[in-house]
C-alpha cells in the first residue's frame, strides 16, 4: 500500500484528487480515503493480517525446535 499527501488547494492537487477518485471507481486495485482516520483503520486492519496469533506462534516455534536436530554441519 502507498500513501500520497494531495494538497487539494492547489490545481496539481485537485486534478489528482479527481482522478484517483475516478480510477478508484473503475478499478478495484485503488482505493481513495479523504479521511485520515479510515485510513488509520485500514493500515490497523492490514497490520493485525500480517501477524501470527498465539496458536501459530507456537505452531510455528514448535516446528523450529523440531527442526533444530535436522541442521546441517560443516
Amino acid at each position: 500500500m502507498a500513501t500520497i499527501e494531495v494538497n487539494e488547494q492547489t490545481k496539481a492537487g485537485k486534478l489528482i484528487l479527481e482522478t484517483a477518485i475516478l480510477l478508484s471507481k473503475e478499478n478495484k486495485g485503488i482505493t481513495v480515503f479523504e479521511s485520515e482516520k479510515k485510513l488509520l483503520d485500514r493500515m490497523k486492519a492490514n497490520r493485525k493480517n500480517d501477524l501470527l496469533n498465539e496458536s501459530e506462534t507456537n505452531a510455528f516455534l514448535k516446528q523450529l525446535i523440531e527442526t533444530k536436530g535436522d541442521e546441517v554441519h560443516d
